[in-house]
Formats: structure tokens, C-alpha cells, sequence
């Protein structure tokens, strides 16, 4: 008669099989975290593009003649690097993001200016500019806000009469613009131990009514 227990063989199988459990447990636990960070990164990075993106829609859609002396749109196609950076100057009517001495403002001087990232390798930081003040210098002086600082490109451009412009420089407005904004962001995702980047794309038009002949 057989005595009651485990042979050596059975043991041996039960612990293999566990093992196979544990492993396919621990796999699809790793693989449900991977996941969970790269949709909450990805979440994460669609909110700052699409926030920068409502920011400068606003502004350009109250943009305005200021003054009949003055150029009232600057936009300039520049580069830094491989890297579009366009950047302009104008005065629009939405309100000021800032309050000096407790007042806000109507009217104001607004730019968005790039600048390279000394810290990170191929990336500009990108900054709004505001002055609640509008002088005879509208596209200088102010205060600068860091929207962003994983900028990988900012590209600008300006329709009038049927067609894009890259620069603008007229005594009046452009119909609309279009804003591509390039974001370089952690994934979520992991190589070699380090967190792996990606590019994400955001792009929208502004219609600037005041520069609409209708």
C-alpha cells in the first residue's frame, strides 16, 4: 500500500507550476502599470498642448489695431537649432493673466517668445509675454511667463487674401492664424531604465476677427 504524501516528482511539478502562474501574474501586472503610466503621460502631455493651444487662440482672437503708426502684428519666422521658433508681438483685448497692484486689464501687450533650454538637449522653453501697459514700444517690456519648457517646435502662419504667410509685417491684421506646436514628453514607457520620449503634434487655426474684411 502506497503511504499518504507527495514524491519528490509531484513537488517538483507543483513548484514549476506555480512558478508559471506567478510569472504570466507578475507579467500582466507590469503590463497593466506600463499601460496606466502611458495613457496618464499621455493625458498628461495632451492637456499642457491643448492648454498653450486655448492660451494663444484666445489672444489672437482679440487682437486689434492699436494705432494707425504702428504695425500692430510682429511675427517673425525664426529657428533655433533644427528647430521651428517662431515668435510675434501684438496688442489684444482678452484680459491679462497677471494683476499689478490688484487691477487687472482689458487691453494688453501680449507676445510668445522661445528660447533654448540650457538643461534639456534640443528643446526651447516658450514664454508669454504680457504688459498691461500699451505704449509706444507694444512688442517690448512686460513680464514673462514660462508656459512650457519641452518645446520641440513652435511654427506660425498667417492668411490673408487666399493665401499662408510665414513672417508678418503689415499695417494690418492677417483673417487667421495657424499655431504647430510640437511637445516633447516622457511616454511612460521605459528603456535600458530610462523613461522614453516622444513627440505629440498639436495643431489649431485662430480666426482674428479684426482682421477679417466681412
Amino acid at each position: 500500500m502506497r503511504k499518504a504524501g507527495f514524491t519528490l516528482v509531484e513537488v517538483l511539478m507543483a513548484v514549476l507550476i506555480t512558478g508559471i502562474i506567478l510569472s504570466a501574474v507578475y507579467t500582466c501586472f507590469v503590463g497593466t502599470v506600463a499601460a496606466r503610466q502611458y495613457s496618464e503621460q499621455l493625458r498628461e502631455s495632451g492637456r499642457t498642448g491643448q492648454a498653450i493651444l486655448g492660451l494663444m487662440k484666445r489672444d489672437f482672437e482679440g487682437m486689434f489695431v492699436f494705432s494707425s503708426d504702428n504695425i500692430p502684428l510682429e511675427g517673425r519666422s525664426d529657428s533655433i537649432g533644427s528647430s521651428d521658433a517662431n515668435t510675434l508681438n501684438f496688442v489684444t483685448t482678452s484680459d491679462s493673466r497677471r494683476a499689478v497692484n490688484g487691477i487687472g486689464s482689458d487691453y494688453n501687450e501680449v507676445g510668445y517668445i522661445l528660447s533654448l533650454n540650457e538643461e534639456r538637449d534640443g528643446l526651447l522653453n516658450l514664454y508669454r509675454r504680457e504688459d498691461q501697459y500699451v505704449d509706444e514700444s507694444p512688442f517690448a517690456g512686460g513680464v514673462l511667463e514660462l508656459l512650457d519648457d519641452s518645446i520641440k517646435s513652435l511654427k506660425l502662419e498667417y492668411f490673408k487674401e487666399g493665401g499662408w504667410y510665414l513672417q508678418w509685417q503689415e499695417g494690418e491684421l492677417p483673417e487667421a492664424i495657424k499655431i504647430t506646436l510640437v511637445l516633447r514628453k516622457e511616454s511612460g514607457e521605459m528603456m535600458g531604465g530610462e523613461p522614453v520620449t516622444r513627440d505629440y503634434a498639436y495643431t489649431a487655426v485662430a480666426l482674428v476677427p479684426a482682421g477679417c474684411s466681412w
